[in-house]
């Protein structure tokens, strides 16, 4: 992101005037702001990791993920402006996005604790957080490929819109426990429900 602009100059050579097309960094930033704006997601990460819990266990657990989530998708809207108004613009929205993104991980396991059966949660979770380094694998040269064919900012545009209409889908389709899910056939229900001592259901406090 901080070379991404080509300036032309326009050059004399042997009384010839020619286009010279120079690289030039479009945030001209000192290696040490890079370093901060770099670190200033894991700052708001590290501080919500105990509330997030808290929350997945006060509250459903699929709602303090899906809104974790949300929130963290519409504040990538925001970074490519916030880059222009400053590093320091910038490093504030990524440490709101830490914030936000902190809660999902404890999320994520208050979803497993009311839905896997405990001998399948070891497999369950590895793969569903085996995706967030899938995700990285994929999504990193997805990104490079978007900036080269529609510029630096359209990685955050994709990714941001993305991750809101997975947000609002993940709103409709999930749901606290067995017992609440539409789709869930009754068969499966009890099979999770007796797996699990049915105290995903005690635990939820409110939808």
């Amino acid at each position: 992101m901080l070379e991404n602009t080509t300036k032309a100059e326009e050059e004399d050579v042997n009384g010839t005037s020619s286009l010279v097309f120079i690289s030039v960094p479009e945030f001209d930033w000192q290696p040490e702001t890079v370093g901060v704006v770099s670190s200033a997601f894991l700052w708001g990460y590290l501080f919500t990791q105990v509330p997030g819990g808290y929350l997945a266990a006060r509250y459903p657990a699929n709602r303090v993920f899906g809104v974790a989530l949300f929130t963290t998708c519409i504040l990538n809207l925001f970074l490519p402006v916030s880059a222009r108004v400053g590093w320091g613009a910038l490093a504030a929205v990524r440490v709101l996005q830490g914030l936000a993104e902190g809660m999902t991980y404890p999320a994520a396991h208050g979803i497993w604790s009311n839905w896997a059966p405990p001998l399948e949660r070891t497999r369950l979770s590895t793969i569903t957080f085996a995706g967030t380094y899938f995700g990285a694998v994929t999504g990193m040269p997805l990104s490079g490929l978007l900036a080269d064919l529609m510029g630096w900012e359209s990685p955050f545009y994709f990714y941001g819109a993305i991750g809101i209409m997975w947000s609002c889908g993940w709103y409709f389709v999930s749901s606290p426990s067995p017992a609440r899910h539409t789709f869930l056939s009754r068969e499966e229900q009890l099979y999770i429900e007796e797996s699990i001592g049915n105290k995903g259901e005690n635990k939820i406090m409110a939808r």
